[in-house]
């Protein structure tokens, strides 16, 4: 596991992978994040990578955030970049 962005994945079962994802860089009440809304810690980029590994492995995943993306808690940008990945 990669513990330097505090978001995690790992294999259930063999067809099932849950990931948690480190929202925290997304809330809007950290004012250091409006620098840069997008992917500060590449949590997003890293998001990606996961669920494309699963998809090539036919593997269902459940994801779990304690901000929900879209909420009005998150960043928009942060969200946007959220929501592109997991809505294709």
């Amino acid at each position: 596991m990669d513990y330097s962005r505090a978001s995690y994945a790992i294999k259930l079962s063999p067809k099932l992978k849950l990931i948690t994802v480190n929202t925290g860089y997304c809330e809007t009440t950290n004012f250091f994040l409006y620098l840069n809304q997008v992917d500060p810690d590449t949590t997003i980029a890293w998001l990606a990578k996961e669920l494309q590994l699963a998809e090539e492995n036919a593997e269902f995943v459940h994801i779990l955030a304690h901000i929900p993306p879209g909420d009005g808690e998150c960043l928009e940008g942060w969200a946007k970049n959220y929501y592109r990945i997991v809505q294709r």
